[in-house]
């Protein structure tokens, strides 16, 4: 409840809420596009620092990739992310059924694909200040959107730190 008390505006939480639909969409369609095929999966076992340093470069990416496009590219990255995603897991499970998914995946996903959606929506932060500057108390408005986004920051951060322990661990 803190971390909503600190977003302060519905227009996050509706960037939150509208991402996650384009994240279930995407991630449908990738699962629709793979249903007939069948892959060998190969886990590979990569160290924390590799995956946190991998994870936290495809994010920032994202998000400033976001930031410049009034949260075009981020959503844009977001469903490519998503379609990947929800490609892999019905590949997986077509070749090897439910287990690998349950072991090798859904430990981890949980954490970082909150994470991703959560980055994706900080992209869409220029585009709530834009929106702001047509309102009266134009500095409260924009350092509350900042307040309420650096927590959603750091939070995404820690999800992101918890997502690759996890997947170091598998």
């Amino acid at each position: 409840m803190h971390l909503v008390k600190h977003v302060n505006t519905g227009k996050t939480l509706h960037c939150i809420v509208f991402l996650s639909i384009v994240y279930c969409l995407a991630f449908g369609f990738g699962v629709y596009m793979s249903h007939g095929e069948a892959s060998n999966a190969n886990f590979i076992k990569i160290n924390f620092f590799d995956l946190l340093l991998h994870n936290m470069q495809h994010l920032f990416i994202m998000l400033c990739v976001g930031l410049i496009t009034f949260g075009i590219g981020s959503t844009f990255l977001l469903a490519v992310n998503a379609l990947n995603t929800g490609s892999a897991v019905i590949l997986v499970f077509n070749a090897d059924g439910i287990l690998p998914i349950l072991t090798n995946f859904l430990p981890h996903c949980i954490f970082e694909i909150v994470s991703t959606i959560l980055f994706a929506s900080l992209g869409l932060l220029s585009l709530n200040i834009l929106l702001s500057i047509s309102h009266k108390g134009l500095f409260n408005k924009i350092y509350s959107i900042l307040k309420g986004n650096a927590v959603i920051l750091f939070f995404a951060c820690f999800l992101l730190l918890i997502a690759a322990l996890v997947e170091s661990m598998e």
